[in-house]
């Protein structure tokens, strides 16, 4: 009788393990035939080139910066100083303290930045990285390999895909425009300049305001890219203005978005024409 019942409880118990594991199946298999359905509805550009967003200004800039990228001395020092001692190690601190986005990790996330690399013609898809340790919420590092990094908790804020692929598209549109390790150099030289105040408040941070200056029309040229992968210029407008003033939903401000208007502009204004 005792066996009978130890033999009833371990065939519940299978049952129960096998409904589990076909729900979790189930599941897995329902995301990603939905996140392949929100891919086939997007439209991916024939063609795309860095000037399609760039704004002139950044253009301006970025045509001096690449002759100094294409230096044989620049590339020696990428090689066998900046990436071995600096990016690879960088690198290898979020491999070990982060959670990296893979088809395995967060596959569904890991199919957004796949298919806004696809829209942005990118070459190479950069490696993804979720932090609860970083100071902003969504920002792209290294100088010569980059990689992308994102707050844990902006996955909660921001949930409608349209706003993810704005998200990862403008740090692809830093990564394809060049603009990465200059965004880097300018960051860390500006959080130094901050903690020189032996010379005065805001004196050393003065003399970046030209870089400064070239770097908010980068992130002008990388709104028009976070655009193109949401396909709407609208949730460009509702998450810009979400994330400066901190506002849990603007919708209302900024109208819905779940119309498509084309997308039709001047160059450097959120354009692309698709």
């Amino acid at each position: 009788m005792r066996t009978g019942r130890l033999i009833l409880l371990a065939g519940l118990i299978a049952v129960c393990i096998t409904a589990a594991l076909v729900g979790f199946g189930l599941n897995r298999f329902q995301s990603q035939a939905k996140s392949a359905r929100i891919s086939a509805q997007l439209r991916v550009p024939r063609k795309l080139c860095i000037e399609d967003f760039q704004t002139v200004e950044d253009e301006r800039l970025m045509e001096w910066l690449r002759m100094v990228e294409e230096n044989k001395t620049t590339k020696a020092v990428d090689a066998y100083l900046i990436k071995p001692l600096l990016d690879d190690l960088n690198t290898s601190m979020r491999s070990v303290e982060d959670v990296e986005v893979t088809t395995n990790q967060l596959p569904h996330l890991n199919a957004t930045i796949e298919t806004c690399a696809r829209i942005l013609h990118l070459q190479k898809s950069p490696r993804v990285f979720v932090s609860a340790h970083t100071t902003l919420p969504v920002c792209t590092v290294n100088y010569a390999e980059p990689l992308v990094v994102i707050e844990s908790g902006l996955l909660n804020r921001f949930r409608d895909p349209a706003e993810i692929r704005f998200l990862i598209g403008r740090e692809l549109g830093h990564i394809k425009a060049g603009h990465v390790r200059w965004l880097v150099l300018i960051r860390q030289i500006k959080t130094l300049a901050d903690k020189m105040t032996f010379l005065g408040s805001g004196k050393a941070s003065s003399a970046l305001l030209p870089a400064l200056h070239w770097a908010r029309a980068c992130e002008m040229s990388a709104d028009n890219a976070g655009c193109i992968c949401a396909q709407d210029p609208r949730v460009g407008e509702r998450v810009l203005l979400q994330m400066a003033t901190g506002i849990g939903s603007v919708a209302e401000f900024v109208g819905d978005s779940t119309e498509n208007s084309g997308l039709t502009a001047e160059r450097g204004t959120m354009s692309f024409s698709l």
